[in-house]
């Protein structure tokens, strides 16, 4: 069987350009340590594998060039959004956006004003919490709607945290300050961006409560974490809708809840750690984890070290 020589470049253009992808996932190495994003595996969390990383050097993931394709244009996405967080707008647009703001603030209260008029029995279903803050004004509500320009406001951007009790590494999107429209105070916010495919982000959209969605769910437990270990009391989910790049962003406030979970795993690795390092000893491995060709054990990055002897491990350590 032969192929005319247009095919065979062609085939071969192809596999350079995908990898590119490949190389470009690749160029940074295996991450080390415990990272804040592992902990959030909610599925089929291991604890022998995070006490392994611990010690010893994680295997490079060799992922298709389409899943690294998909990984870069999420890097870019963020890129975007963390670029712009750290733009400073000129005066002269600074004074036109505060003055849409007033505006636009001055047009929903006089609206809700005529309206509760003439259907004062819809106040508390428009105003649901503003009976019990009486000096914020529906005024201030709308100001915060629309309170700063989304510009020169970013503390940091993938800026990586160490937690030296955990042995923790994090790195929120970006941690940003807005000014609270009553008092000036800037206020910090972690910002926590996603991009998802036109379906999965008209899903998120369309729920009364984008919890139910599953991917919107891991972004605010991620971001909850981070809120937690920063001691930050708020956060914004930025959505993007990678098709037509819409956006949405909803503001969360901090969950004690929803943390502890996350945080008496990392106490739990702890402890764990502490006995490895005392007397050697490992948790048992996953039940799904019967040999190293399994499913779950080939997307472990300790597999090989997982299943060595313990007097080869040694030329695995760190």
């Amino acid at each position: 069987m032969t192929f005319a020589p247009e095919a065979i470049e062609q085939w071969r253009v192809q596999h350079v350009m995908e990898q590119l992808f490949v190389t470009w996932n690749q160029r940074e190495g295996p991450r080390g340590g415990l990272h804040a994003s592992s902990i959030l595996n909610d599925v089929d969390f291991c604890y022998r594998e995070h006490i392994l990383g611990t010690f010893y050097q994680r295997e490079v993931s060799v992922n298709s060039a389409h899943l690294c394709a998909i990984f870069l244009d999420g890097w870019i996405t963020h890129e975007k959004w963390q670029d712009l967080f750290t733009m400073a707008l000129d005066p002269q647009q600074q004074q036109r956006i505060e003055g849409i703001q007033e505006r636009v603030a001055a047009f929903f209260e006089e609206m809700f004003r005529i309206l509760l008029q003439r259907e004062p029995e819809l106040r508390d279903l428009l105003q649901p919490d503003i009976q019990s803050v009486k000096d914020q004004t529906l005024r201030e509500k709308w100001q915060f709607l629309f309170s700063e320009q989304v510009s020169g406001i970013a503390d940091e951007v993938e800026q990586s945290h160490y937690m030296e009790e955990w042995g923790l590494s994090f790195t929120p999107d970006a941690v940003i300050q807005l000014k609270k429209p009553k008092t000036g105070v800037m206020e910090p916010f972690i910002v926590e961006i996603k991009g998802y495919n036109k379906t999965a982000y008209e899903d998120i959209l369309t729920r009364s409560d984008p919890m139910g969605n599953a991917e919107f769910k891991k972004a605010a437990v991620q971001a909850n974490l981070y809120m937690h270990m920063l001691h930050i009391e708020k956060a914004i989910i930025l959505i993007e809708n990678k098709g037509d790049q819409n956006f949405q962003t909803w503001v969360r406030k901090y969950d004690p809840a929803m943390a502890e979970p996350y945080v008496t795993k990392l106490e739990n690795i702890k402890k764990l750690i502490k006995m490895y390092r005392r007397k050697q000893l490992l948790p048992q491995r996953l039940p799904e984890c019967g040999s190293i060709d399994g499913e779950r054990a080939q997307k472990c990055p300790l597999r090989t070290v997982c299943f060595a002897r313990p007097e080869d491990r040694p030329a695995y350590a760190l």
